[in-house]
């Protein structure tokens, strides 16, 4: 079994998704392929983005990622703000400039952007229901060069209105493709373009339960992260609260001196005018 380098490569970016699973997957693909240009269909936070960029700086100088989002979601991940676009930009500009561009359009206007057969991995993460990626797969098939391969996400989901697994069976029974199958993390699907099985092929599939239990190991790693930074805000805004809380408590003794203050001076008026009355009374009674 030949040694994979990208095995070793533990990723630097961190953000929520269901795309940890296949990260080592990502940058095999980018090791042993060298493509030249991926295009993802669907960032979100940018996991399996920074995945591409990530093995392309370490182990293929010559590839360029384009993602292509409009960054506001829709009704099966949920609708969001700027702010995720904000964070995967900012990450981009930071560290991957030079090997990834952000096009914030629907995946049919970033079409026109790509000539027939010009790009080696497409990878399919958008709207999953059978209508919709239907139609984003027709729209790109076109792209992809020969021998290249189109990535498709969430294919072992059927629950509610997910079709993915229905355009997934038809891709499997079609002679132009050549298929690999990840069941874990929702599932990753890889048709390639071509009638006779590649040799790469092969080398995934050695590879494929090592692929997987690192994928197991970093989605359950970040999730540790997640879970120690939700814990450390909660322990700042529960520490927050305490100080509020001193220093209100602070404020209403400082309140009660000024008031115990007030109050004795206020008796002690009282009782110098009760004093000076009932000498009053005494000497007219004398």
């Amino acid at each position: 079994m030949k040694m994979i380098s990208s095995l070793e490569l533990l990723p630097k970016y961190e953000a929520e998704s269901s795309w940890w699973e296949h990260v080592p997957l990502a940058h095999m693909l980018v090791e042993i392929l060298r493509p030249e240009t991926i295009v993802e269909l669907g960032t979100h936070y940018g996991v399996s983005l920074f995945s591409f960029c990530e093995a392309a700086e370490n182990y293929s100088k010559g590839t360029y990622v384009y993602a292509v989002d409009t960054w506001s979601g829709d009704e099966q991940a949920g609708y969001y703000g700027d702010e995720v676009y904000r964070k995967v930009s900012e990450h981009r500009e930071k560290y991957h400039k030079e090997r990834c561009q952000l096009i914030k359009s629907t995946f049919d206007d970033a079409a026109k952007r790509f000539e027939d057969k010009s790009i080696d991995i497409i990878h399919i993460d958008g709207l999953h229901t059978y209508e919709a990626v239907k139609a984003d797969y027709d729209t790109w098939k076109n792209k992809v060069r020969e021998g290249g391969s189109i990535l498709f996400h969430d294919w072992n989901v059927r629950e509610g209105d997910f079709g993915v697994w229905k355009l997934w069976e038809s891709i499997k029974q079609d002679e132009e493709y050549k298929c690999i199958e990840f069941p874990n993390g929702y599932g990753l699907g890889i048709a390639t373009a071509c009638k006779v099985k590649p040799d790469w092929h092969r080398i995934i599939e050695e590879n494929m339960r090592t692929l997987q239990c690192k994928g197991i190991l970093l989605e359950r790693i970040n999730n540790a992260k997640r879970q120690i930074k939700h814990s450390e805000s909660e322990s700042m805004i529960r520490e927050k609260h305490i100080t509020n809380l001193e220093k209100i408590t602070e404020d209403q003794r400082e309140s009660i001196k000024i008031y115990e203050s007030k109050l004795r001076k206020k008796n002690n008026w009282m009782n110098r005018i009760y004093q000076k009355g009932k000498r009053i009374i005494e000497r007219m009674k004398g």
